[in-house]
């Protein structure tokens, strides 16, 4: 879990541990009935849970920082009110039975917070690999075998799934603002062919020198995995070198994606321009 170092914050959750908790834990609205609620954050979790929420609480609020990436409002519904940056929490005083103000960064206060959700994302860990991590470590210092620094991305991935130095292992789903499912199935086939002998990966150079590419174009950190506006022209790189490989076998070509699938596609882009007033 990403946690917001907002000054107060740690102070709150201290002193009223069952008013503060990560999306992570959410699992339904019934719990906010009547409360006023803080949603800190603008992604996917924020919507979900605001939607959820919005018709049993008394007030939703959403914090955010303003960032090209935020979820349009309109996609929480009707009655989530979104607003400014946290400033800071008001540090709690000794026996004090109910959380006091939050300060927002415009200047406003918000009073009488009963629940703060932090939609504020994960961190990238691989426990089960712990050799591989350098936790310590700053981001743009991490070698050519490292795979988690900050938790902001995996590195030394090529094409987000398979770990440069040894092939052997890979990775399905890292990739963010894709067609998520669907996406994740051309994964899914890259590394079965691969590990069944069907196709076969460039030399460690030639792996190198792409991944040496995306981070100059992309930098390190959280963005790194974003494929926003880039889902497409990834799924067709990875349908060209399978299939390069399929016309040497002679084995079956990898399909893109169908009718029935770019309908959908057109589909909701109908729905979010019409939601969206556009």
């Amino acid at each position: 879990m990403k946690i917001p170092d907002f000054p107060g914050l740690k102070e709150w959750k201290v002193a009223w541990p069952d008013r503060v908790q990560h999306s992570k834990t959410y699992r339904k609205a019934d719990g906010f009935k009547d409360q006023n609620v803080l949603l800190i954050g603008a992604g996917v979790s924020a919507m979900d849970i605001g939607r959820e929420i919005s018709s049993v609480a008394k007030n939703v609020y959403q914090s955010v920082r303003g960032s090209a990436f935020d979820i349009p409002i309109q996609l929480l519904g009707p009655t989530v009110q979104r607003v400014a940056e946290i400033s800071s929490f008001s540090l709690p005083t000794q026996n004090q039975a109910n959380p006091g103000p939050i300060m927002l960064k415009d200047g406003r206060v918000l009073e009488n917070i009963d629940r703060v959700i932090l939609c504020t994302g994960y961190h990238h860990t691989l426990p089960f690999l712990s050799q591989f991590h350098g936790n310590s470590i700053p981001v743009q210092e991490a070698d050519d075998r490292i795979l988690v620094t900050d938790g902001t991305q995996v590195h030394n991935l090529h094409k987000d799934i398979f770990y440069i130095p040894d092939p052997t292992l890979a990775f399905v789903g890292i990739p963010y603002y894709t067609a998520t499912f669907t996406f994740f199935e051309y994964q899914a086939i890259a590394v079965a062919a691969v590990f069944s002998g069907k196709a076969w990966l460039p030399s460690e150079e030639e792996m190198r020198r792409v991944y040496a590419e995306k981070v100059g174009r992309k930098g390190y950190g959280r963005g790194f995995h974003s494929l926003k506006d880039e889902d497409l022209m990834y799924v067709e790189e990875i349908r060209a070198w399978l299939n390069g490989c399929a016309e040497v076998t002679g084995r079956p070509k990898v399909e893109g994606y169908g009718e029935r699938w770019w309908r959908g596609l057109e589909e909701r882009k109908v729905r979010m321009e019409k939601l969206l007033g556009l």
